[in-house]
């Protein structure tokens, strides 16, 4: 009988303020436009290195979405980069920018190969401010988009609209106290009383949240001394 494989061992981040450092990308096929778009819309603008582009990179350099040097991969290209993603169709290209990345301290994505990078992008959907990401860790990518296409389906859509209509009354929110967020989350979160909220208009939906909180506000302290004594 075959042992199931060991987890791979990761940490996951998400890196913001990308318009402030410098990404490059060596490739300029299908799958390097598929890394460029990550990358715009994380906001940054990547340099792209490749003798030949798709039409869409080609597109996004005419409009100076992207940096362009029409020509295969030199060493030197990463000098000054935080980040680099290699998507050549070449493994030995991959394995010389890997090397380069790795002795310049780089973070470095091999689109061919795991391994030779250290880490990888996740199946990725945004909807608003929020952002829903599945990871296999790089062993099956296509199980990933299929995971992340069946959230989109139902629950992505509905929590981005609590993101977007909950994002006001933080500071209300903020004053609840542990105990009663928690309950407030509980309560929106019901797919009944998200199926609402979805359908609603945002002024509404508003209208409805504060609700909830008023009643929390004037049941709580009884709810939270029964919850401690429970305990």
């Amino acid at each position: 009988m075959s042992k199931a494989a060991q987890p791979t061992i990761s940490y996951p981040i998400v890196l913001s303020n990308l318009a402030a450092i410098r990404c490059v990308v060596i490739g300029g096929g299908k799958i390097a436009e598929r890394k460029v778009l990550g990358l715009l819309e994380g906001g940054a603008k990547p340099l792209v290195v490749s003798p030949n582009l798709t039409t869409q990179l080609d597109k996004w350099s005419a409009v100076g979405k992207i940096h362009h040097k029409r020509r295969s991969y030199r060493v030197g290209d990463l000098d000054g980069a935080f980040l680099a993603i290699t998507a050549s169709s070449d493994s030995e290209v991959d394995s010389r920018v890997a090397l380069e990345a790795k002795q310049l301290g780089i973070l470095i994505n091999v689109a061919s190969s795991k391994r030779k990078g250290n880490f990888q992008t996740p199946a990725t959907a945004r909807h608003g401010n929020l952002h829903v990401s599945v990871s296999t860790s790089g062993t099956n990518p296509s199980l990933a988009m299929h995971m992340l296409d069946e959230l989109g389906k139902h629950w992505t859509p509905r929590y981005s609209r609590i993101v977007s209509i909950t994002e006001p009354l933080r500071g209300d929110l903020q004053k609840l106290g542990g105990h009663l967020r928690r309950r407030f989350w509980k309560e929106v979160t019901d797919p009944q009383t998200m199926d609402e909220l979805f359908h609603l208009s945002i002024d509404n939906a508003q209208t409805r949240l504060r609700e909830i909180i008023l009643k929390l506000r004037k049941n709580g302290p009884t709810w939270e001394a029964h919850e401690v004594n429970c305990g």
